[in-house]
């Protein structure tokens, strides 16, 4: 992933995921990737918004398997302080 801080609050990345599956109980063979892009913006000291989007695709030996599509999000982070 590459990840830049626009200002001290605000955060931008690009993300890059690949994996292969190999099943060993099952004839099947999986190759999956995604493409994502995020902002992540500081609230305060402990709490974030982020959102990302992005899309998905990949290939299966099995034909009623399709990992073409989209992805998208939004999330709230927060830490509590324990002690």
């Amino acid at each position: 992933g590459l990840a830049y801080d626009v200002t001290p609050d605000l955060d931008v990345a690009l993300d890059y995921r690949v994996s292969w599956t190999v099943f060993t109980e099952d004839d099947r063979d999986d190759f999956y990737n995604q493409v994502t892009a995020s902002v992540i913006y500081d609230l305060t000291s402990r709490t974030q918004l982020s959102a990302y989007g992005g899309f998905s695709f990949g290939d299966s030996t099995r034909s009623d398997i399709n990992f073409n599509s989209g992805v998208f999000g939004l999330g709230i982070n927060f830490a509590l302080p324990l002690f």
